[in-house]
């Protein structure tokens, strides 16, 4: 929450948040469990004249493995190649999804 304090704080103050700062706030939003806050930076990202990029997409990956293989497909629309941070990232999440389907 405080990431997204911030982030607004600055587009309050005629201070417009650039990629790095976004990627921050996208990355803190995924930690916190807040993924969904997490993709609508990156779509508005775009809306701002910000061309998101491969860390933007990798940062948004969480333990949801539905979006971790979605962000994937969107970095390729966007003509990004996935680094090695985002496939670890992806499949850390789709192992996640594995080890919670051992439990239940």
């Amino acid at each position: 929450q405080r990431a997204l304090g911030l982030h607004d704080v600055m587009k309050n103050r005629d201070s417009e948040p650039g990629v790095i700062t976004c990627n921050a706030t996208v990355s803190a939003c995924a930690k916190s469990e807040q993924w969904q806050k997490a993709l609508r930076l990156v779509q508005a990202m775009r809306s701002r004249d910000l061309e998101p990029n491969t860390i933007s997409f990798s940062a948004a990956i969480s333990d949801q493995w539905q979006q971790a293989l979605g962000l994937l497909r969107a970095v390729q629309r966007h003509e990004l190649v996935p680094n090695l941070i985002t496939c670890n990232a992806a499949m850390s999440a789709c192992g996640q999804c594995r080890e919670q389907d051992r439990k239940s």
